[in-house]
């Protein structure tokens, strides 16, 4: 990207300056992109594999339910009823504290 220059004492280079600033601004564009999508397609491999490990979980719970005496169903109903709790109350706070972040 150096152009050659005649001068008196022989010959000199300099650079071409919108030349190098173009290749430089293009593989930082080309860069960009490329992080684009590898970040796109590690978002998506990420939500496939937690959305592959909740509906086993889910899978594997309804068959314990199924197979299983009514002790361990009791048990099951309230340990579900103890998460649905759990996370309502996370939820409230959460919309709580939005509210007063929003609304002063």
């Amino acid at each position: 990207m150096l152009f050659p220059q005649s001068s008196k004492q022989g010959t000199s280079f300099r650079p071409n300056m919108q030349l190098c600033f173009c290749i430089v601004f293009g593989v930082g564009v080309v860069a960009c992109f490329t992080l684009l999508a590898a970040s796109l397609f590690v978002a998506a491999y990420v939500l496939n594999l937690a959305c592959t490990a909740f509906f086993e979980s889910i899978t594997y719970l309804t068959t314990l339910y199924s197979g299983s005496d009514s002790l361990v169903k009791f048990l099951l109903i309230c340990l579900f009823g103890y998460a649905i709790l759990r996370v309502g109350r996370w939820m409230r706070r959460s919309w709580q504290m939005d509210r007063e972040v929003h609304h002063g």
